[in-house]
């Protein structure tokens, strides 16, 4: 092997490296800025792509300016002080490990994968309830202007459970309850965007079927239109 090859080789080795470690460092950032509710600075971890994916457990997101909308339209911009007391005791702690990252051969590009074990605690009216949130994420990122940044991200639930119970056990009604933020969001976006007819009932339906239609059915939103799937 020729002086040139293995400096050639040394290069990629190091250039691969450097990629999996802003990658590692990207979804840190990601995880740091979930738990402290800085939702305004979660989109600027993102490529401005319009074919950026986002895909929740309340929806799927295309687009920018829809990854926005759920970070910052949906959630809400929590940065605003007036929005803390309405989130008064609300924790959301996830953790990013056992990460595999696989960086494409021409540097541009990258995969990984992430197991996410997480505890909540939604605020209650006189008190809090606490659950175990497991999750798995999978993220594909892109280099933008020689920064890495979130290209396409799912995340998979894998269990939802009150402390006190079993994650063994189907999660009763109650526990829920965490999601209705969410789907309240969701259900005024849809409104705002003139899908009247598909949810006009959605203050009526219960949450399981709710998540039901938004889960498994799936909505597609796209820029600032949602597209049934």
């Amino acid at each position: 092997m020729t002086e040139e090859k293995m400096r050639q080789q040394l290069e990629q080795k190091l250039c691969k490296l450097e990629a999996q470690e802003a990658c590692r460092n990207l979804m840190g950032r990601y995880s740091y800025y979930r738990t402290a509710f800085q939702n305004k600075e979660m989109v600027e971890l993102w490529a401005k792509r319009d074919d950026d994916r986002l895909v929740m457990p309340f929806g799927k997101f295309v687009g920018w300016e829809a990854v926005r909308h759920c970070y910052v339209d949906l959630h809400g911009d929590r940065s605003n002080p007036a929005d803390l007391d309405e989130l008064r005791g609300l924790m959301m702690i996830h953790l990013m490990n056992t990460e595999i990252i696989e960086v494409a051969a021409d540097g541009k590009t990258a995969k990984g994968v992430w197991l996410s074990p997480g505890t909540e605690t939604a605020p209650q009216t006189g008190k809090e309830k606490g659950a175990w949130c497991w999750g798995k994420y999978e993220v594909e990122f892109i280099k933008e202007d020689g920064i890495w940044k979130f290209w396409h991200m799912i995340l998979y639930p894998l269990f939802l459970s009150p402390y006190n119970r079993s994650w063994g056990q189907p999660a009763p009604e109650r526990c829920l309850d965490r999601y209705s933020l969410k789907i309240r969001c969701v259900s005024h976006w849809m409104h705002r965007c003139g899908n009247t007819d598909r949810m006009r009932n959605i203050h009526t339906m219960s949450r399981r079927c709710l998540i039901r239609m938004i889960i498994i059915k799936g909505y597609n939103i796209k820029g600032s239109k949602i597209h049934k799937e």
